[in-house]
C-alpha cells in the first residue's frame, strides 16, 4: 500500500475542518477539541474568518449541528487528507490504550463517506474482512500494523492541537 507524502505545513482550513467533521462523525475527536482549536485560532490570526469565530460560538451545539457546520466550510466532501489525519488520530489513540474494538467502530463509520480515495477503502476492507476474525490479544497489533502508515501524519495534528 502507497501512501501519499503529508502536505506541508501549515494545513489550510478545509482540511483542518473536514478532519474535524470527519473526527466529530467518527467520535475520534470530541466537540472540545473543535472549539478549542477555533479559539487558538480567533488568537492567533490578526483577522479570523467568520467561520473560526462561528465555530468558537458553537460549542452548545449538538453534535449533529456542529458537523452539518463543518460540512457546510468543507462543502466538496473530498477529504484525502483530512480521512489520513483520522487514521492518524486512530493511531493515537491505540497508542493511548483506546479500546481496539472502539476503534474499530470509529473507523468503520468512515466507509460512509462519498468520496475517500482507493487506499483508504482498502484499508477499511481489510478491516471489515480479517480483524473481526483475531482474538483480543491479537488484535491491537493488527491493527496497529494496519494504522502504521498514517503515523506519519501525526505531526500535523499536533499542529491541529
Amino acid at each position: 500500500m502507497t501512501v501519499t507524502e503529508p502536505a506541508a505545513s501549515p494545513l489550510n482550513d478545509q482540511d483542518v475542518f473536514g478532519y474535524f467533521r470527519l473526527g466529530l462523525a467518527t467520535g475520534l475527536v470530541d466537540r472540545g477539541a473543535v472549539i478549542a482549536w477555533a479559539d487558538r485560532e480567533v488568537l492567533r490570526r490578526p483577522v479570523p474568518q467568520n467561520e473560526i469565530i462561528e465555530l468558537c460560538l458553537s460549542g452548545h451545539l449538538p453534535y449533529s449541528q456542529l458537523i452539518w457546520l463543518l460540512t457546510s466550510y468543507h462543502p466538496s466532501l473530498d477529504y484525502d487528507l483530512p480521512v489520513r489525519l483520522v487514521l492518524a488520530r486512530a493511531a493515537q489513540l491505540l497508542d493511548e490504550h483506546h479500546p481496539p474494538e472502539e476503534l474499530l467502530t470509529s473507523i468503520g463509520l468512515l466507509a460512509a463517506e462519498a468520496r475517500l480515495p482507493e487506499e483508504i477503502r482498502a484499508l477499511l476492507r481489510e478491516l471489515d474482512s480479517n480483524l473481526g476474525y483475531l482474538s483480543p490479544p491479537e488484535l491491537p497489533g493488527r491493527l496497529g500494523g494496519l494504522l502504521a502508515p498514517y503515523r506519519e501524519y501525526q505531526p500535523l495534528l499536533r499542529e491541529i492541537g
